[in-house]
């Protein structure tokens, strides 16, 4: 996508003022001099903001760098701000590793429960269906898209964390076709899911969406974070103690 300066300094603009940052205090974060963003703006400077530039303005409005390039502010509804805003603090607590994801195999998602009050099984997975192709089949899990019910949908890659200990949040990446398979295309997803599904937002990977740039920094932070080990803070508390020479045996549980 070609860079749009006018796009990328509104965007400061309007992220800067729902947030109650001055522009002043952003270019004295940035390094550069007072009104340099104001000239920026003027239509006929040519220049174009560096790149050191853009990713201290990023930290200082704690978004991505992707959301400042790539995303029109004015031009999106307010559910779809609400968004981006999400996404752009998963990125921020996954790069810091305050969130650990999990990446979840096929046997994850495809895994089945006996249920003894009606003698059947059922997904454990929570954005899997029960499917039945005949009379005498204990039915296997299969995934259906929220944003395309009507397509048959393939999970590529899929990686959950959890929220507030309590929900869990998937990220998705599959392949949608129609059922007569004269049309395929790739899809991010996310979901919620605590005890029912619950449907966030969706992007076509073709598409010009404002959330095709957000999925694709989360999914590479998610990948990063991943590939390294995370401590449960019960751990790392424990660790910290013994490291500092502040335990006392009995706050060990081994």
């Amino acid at each position: 996508m070609r860079f749009d300066k006018n796009v990328c300094i509104s965007n400061i603009y309007y992220i800067a003022k729902q947030k109650g940052i001055r522009i002043g205090d952003i270019e004295a974060a940035a390094g550069v001099s007072t009104g340099y963003i104001s000239r920026l703006n003027k239509e006929d400077n040519k220049a174009v903001p560096g790149v050191d530039f853009l990713v201290s303005v990023a930290e200082m409005l704690e978004v991505s760098l992707e959301s400042i390039l790539r995303c029109d502010y004015k031009m999106l509804t307010e559910d779809e701000q609400r968004v981006v805003n999400f996404q752009n603090k998963l990125i921020q607590q996954t790069l810091s590793y305050e969130l650990a994801w999990k990446k979840q195999s096929h046997l994850d998602i495809t895994a089945m429960h006996y249920s003894d009050d009606d003698n059947c099984y059922y997904p454990e997975h929570p954005l899997m269906t029960r499917q039945l192709s005949d009379e005498t089949d204990d039915g296997s899990a299969v995934f259906y898209s929220s944003f395309y019910p009507d397509h048959v949908s393939k999970i590529r890659r899929i990686y959950v964390t959890t929220l507030n200990n309590v929900t869990n949040l998937y990220i998705l990446e599959i392949e949608c076709e129609t059922h007569q398979q004269d049309e395929a295309f790739a899809v991010y997803e996310m979901y919620m899911a605590k005890y029912d599904k619950l449907p966030v937002c969706c992007a076509r990977k073709d598409s010009v969406s404002a959330f095709i740039p957000l999925f694709e920094s989360l999914f590479t932070a998610v990948e990063n974070s991943s590939s390294h080990m995370h401590l449960t803070s019960a751990a790392r508390d424990i660790l910290d103690a013994y490291i500092n020479g502040t335990y006392e045996d009995e706050e060990f549980p081994f």
